[in-house]
């Protein structure tokens, strides 16, 4: 994406660890992990705090580590 993208172009990788088939009426518990690549730190704080308010488990990862792991 950083190849192809404006350099203005504020880049989060998010992978939600649950699928529409296992969410009932409630994100609670449920993880997602973010890969901020090119995002402003008030950025990524903004967007991990709303994150939060729909009680998800907010992970944060580089995208290299995270590949590894999955």
């Amino acid at each position: 994406m950083k190849k192809y993208l404006p350099k203005d172009c504020l880049i989060l990788g998010t992978h939600p660890l649950f699928g529409p088939d296992n969410v009932d009426k409630s994100l609670k518990r449920r993880s997602i992990v973010l890969c901020p690549v090119r995002i402003t730190k008030i950025k990524l704080q903004e967007i991990k705090r709303l994150l939060r308010k729909l009680d998800l488990d907010v992970f944060e990862s580089t995208p290299r580590k995270h590949d590894q792991v999955m």
